[in-house]
């Protein structure tokens, strides 16, 4: 059996080199460190949105009753009895959220809580929500659910609104 001579030249490039191991955790820990830097961003990001599901979540439901219960008992002592406002007291938007021109008056359903609609100051951070209903004519009303709520020193709102007519 010969001896089969085996170049010096192919024992060298068949393992990585001290440098190109180096290289490559290097490059390995900056992809890492990157991906660990954006982790916060998505979390806020996501918190944000959240909050502004829930918002509208509340608005829509809050709305959706509102026309459920009809032209005529739109008015504050019936949502009083059905539990879709805290008080018969109008409060001035403008001073408890600087929402709207001043002298804007709206109902706050923030601590209602029944089994259809949910309280905003429980599920959102300084929570409040409001209802503002008008008359547009004889026949017509105006409503308008506002919720509101704070993120830092934010200060975010969702309003929906829609018309009930007298049928």
């Amino acid at each position: 059996m010969a001896r089969q001579n085996v170049s010096p030249k192919l024992h060298r490039n068949r393992g990585f080199t001290i440098l190109e191991a180096t290289v490559a955790m290097f490059t390995l820990l900056v992809c890492a460190l990157i991906f660990a830097g954006t982790i916060p961003i998505a979390n806020k990001s996501r918190g944000k949105a959240q909050n502004a599901n829930v918002a509208l979540s509340l608005a829509k439901k809050q709305l959706e009753t509102l026309k459920h219960l009809g032209y005529a008992n739109n008015i504050p002592s019936q949502l009083k009895a059905s539990a879709l406002i805290d008080s018969v007291t109008p409060v001035n938007m403008n001073t408890a959220i600087y929402y709207g021109p001043p002298g804007t008056m709206g109902y706050e359903f923030s601590n209602a809580d029944d089994g259809v609609n949910d309280s905003a100051k429980k599920l959102l951070p300084n929570g409040r929500s409001f209802v503002r209903i008008t008359n547009v004519n004889i026949d017509l009303k105006q409503v308008e659910v506002v919720v509101f709520w704070t993120e830092g020193s934010n200060n975010r709102f969702v309003k929906l609104s829609t018309r009930i007519a007298n049928l």
